[in-house]
């Protein structure tokens, strides 16, 4: 897994032995990022179901200022940190190994321009993680939220910004008013 532009293009990344987690791809993050554009600059991002870190240390690369992740696997916790170390960014990005469920239903006051989720498709996450994100206020006006499934959602609370599709990937694009 290697970093695709930015500060660290080129740079591989550390992911778990033997877990099966599906990475985004190459294609798909370099796709995502052109879509993002310059929203990427100085951005606080949120990355649900992060893994090894891939999308975190691709968007830290292109110049975001911050992320926090996700992840409930232990092993890929600490993947994250490894990379995090091996990128020099520890005090950019920082991993709850904590189940996106519950971290969803707490309060908190914290909100971020761009949310990643990168959920196991096809076990109906997506509307889930939507109207969690909704309901909470997690996005900051304008912020965007981006699911990676199998297929586009078909409800959601936000606007619809874009779906993309690259082979079995879809990327739902959403944008919260304001």
């Amino acid at each position: 897994m290697r970093i695709t532009a930015g500060a660290f293009k080129g740079r591989s990344l550390k992911s778990p032995k033997g877990l099966t987690t599906r990475p985004t791809t190459s294609r798909v993050r370099e796709a995502l990022f052109n879509i993002l554009g310059d929203r990427i600059e100085g951005a606080k991002i949120l990355d649900l179901f992060a893994g090894s870190g891939l999308v975190t240390f691709e968007a830290l690369s292109r110049g975001a200022a911050s992320s926090m992740a996700l992840d409930t696997s232990a092993a890929s916790v600490a993947a994250f940190k490894e990379n995090a170390a091996l990128l020099g960014v520890q005090a950019h990005a920082t991993i709850l190994k904590s189940d996106v469920r519950k971290f969803l239903e707490k309060e908190t006051l914290v909100q971020f321009d761009l949310i990643f989720a990168d959920p196991p498709y096809d076990k109906g996450w997506g509307p889930y993680i939507a109207q969690k994100v909704f309901e909470k206020n997690l996005l900051k006006p304008g912020g965007i939220l981006v699911i990676e499934e199998g297929a586009p959602l078909a409800e959601s609370p936000f606007s619809k910004l874009d779906v993309r599709r690259y082979g079995r990937t879809t990327l739902n694009l959403m944008m919260a008013e304001g």
